[in-house]
């Protein structure tokens, strides 16, 4: 993902990872059995999925720079109504 990261951001595109750490290896569950557990979707989630621009009022340019700059490379194009 590091990659996708890169190429969005010298492309002007906001990126975030909102949820880095699974909650249960948060240091808030430490010393409970939660913390002991196994989540291997959560795990697998905090480690691949990455938050884009998504709001109400995104305007189209913006939505086009996006898929435009994603990986892998497509040739979708956003088009306005």
């Amino acid at each position: 993902m590091p990659r996708v990261i890169e190429v969005l951001k010298a492309n002007g595109v906001p990126t975030a990872v909102h949820y880095p750490m699974c909650l249960h290896k948060q240091p808030v569950y430490a010393g409970t059995p939660l913390a002991a557990q196994s989540f291997p979707h959560a795990e697998k989630a905090a480690d691949e999925v990455l938050s884009l621009p998504m709001y109400p009022d995104i305007d189209h340019a913006l939505q086009a720079q996006i898929i435009d700059h994603r990986s892998p490379p497509s040739t979708a194009r956003c088009k306005p109504p």
